[in-house]
């Protein structure tokens, strides 16, 4: 239990993330192979809670968790950006690019069932989480006999959840906040010439987070006021392929 307080009882908690990963894979020879993996992820578990069995008595009560997310707002360029480049050349030759960007916080904020809440003032419990996913692969194969492969996954997932499966005994107002803006981008280009030419792209883009804001069906709220849920789903997500293969025999496949 915590003690008694008069002002606000204020907990917070902020995660701010980015990964990068850049890879060149160079390939020259009669026979040349290589293959360009990046691996980029975002993946931060943010909770901010009162516990079970907690009573709090306080003139305000604010709980908040953030990631990537600014005090104005707004959701920060905090990205996870995978990049590769495999480029090769020779008598036969086979490259690939598979690059993979994954940004999918879990972010939570939550009063656990059997805790107490007793306010002079409003309580607030607001979860913010803003994921980014940007993936970039290109293949170049130029030879007699070439294979080049670009496979491209960005994922912008995650969980945003705010939930209240305590009890308010007092409070002037209840506001539950929950929002999530995710973006996911994956491109490829697969391109190559010679004789004889074969060329490949894929992607796969997903912006899915889970978004949660709920009061728990075993709850009690008592408040003077209003009560106010409001939750907001943002979501992009753009996968894009192209490529060019000449050459006597030449087959490209995009997808």
């Amino acid at each position: 239990a915590l003690p008694i307080s008069t002002g606000v009882t204020s907990v917070a908690s902020e995660s701010l993330g980015r990964a990068e990963a850049d890879v060149f894979k160079l390939s020259i020879g009669v026979v040349a192979l290589g293959v360009g993996l990046a691996d980029a992820k975002v993946t931060p578990n943010i909770e901010t809670f009162i516990g079970s069995g907690a009573s709090i008595t306080a003139g305000g009560i604010t709980l908040r968790s953030r990631h990537n997310w600014s005090d104005a707002g707004a959701r920060l360029d905090k990205t996870a950006d995978a990049q590769s480049v495999a480029p090769g050349g020779g008598a036969y030759s086979g490259t690939g690019a598979a690059p993979s960007a994954t940004a999918s916080a879990d972010v939570a904020t939550f009063v656990a069932s059997g805790a107490t809440l007793r306010s002079t003032g409003s309580i607030s419990i607001s979860t913010f989480a803003g994921n980014i996913a940007v993936s970039d692969a290109n293949s170049l194969s130029i030879s007699g006999l070439g294979l080049g492969l670009s496979i491209s996954n960005a994922f912008a997932q995650g969980t945003a959840a705010s939930r209240m499966d305590g009890n308010i005994a007092q409070g002037v107002s209840v506001s539950m906040i929950a929002q999530a803006r995710n973006t996911a981008s994956a491109e490829a280009d697969a391109s190559g010439g010679g004789l004889a030419s074969i060329n490949g792209a894929q992607t796969d883009a997903r912006a899915k987070p889970t978004v949660t804001n709920r009061i728990g069906s075993n709850s009690t709220v008592t408040v003077s006021g209003g009560i106010a849920l409001s939750t907001t789903v943002e979501t992009d997500a753009l996968a894009r392929t192209k490529g060019l293969t000449a050459g006597g025999l030449a087959i490209g496949v995009m997808a």
